[in-house]
């Protein structure tokens, strides 16, 4: 599980990281793009919601520590993936925009 979560980050993060390079963020978004950052917002969302529990019912310091983590970062690959998806013309759910 834990594995899976840093993949989908490194996904998360190079995804973005191309909407940075010149020439490349007014390339069309696809299917495949929408669908990967509609799965990606909900993966962040399950992943906030699981923290902001750790550290509502953690028994111990160490485990709502981790729960503080996993909100703090998963809100910032949110935020960054709700960038790209405006910058290609949709909204963060996956609805096209004018």
């Amino acid at each position: 599980m834990r594995r899976s979560i840093f993949a989908a980050c490194a996904c998360t993060i190079a995804v973005v990281g191309l909407g940075a390079v010149p020439g490349t963020s007014s390339a069309a978004v696809s299917g495949q793009d929408v669908t990967f950052m509609n799965s990606a917002h909900q993966g962040n969302m399950a992943e906030i919601a699981a923290g902001a529990d750790a550290q509502r019912h953690g028994g111990s310091s160490c485990v709502k520590e981790v729960g503080a983590m996993l909100v703090r970062d998963h809100e910032k690959l949110d935020a960054a993936l709700s960038d790209l998806a405006e910058r290609g013309g949709r909204h963060p759910g996956g609805r096209r925009h004018a």
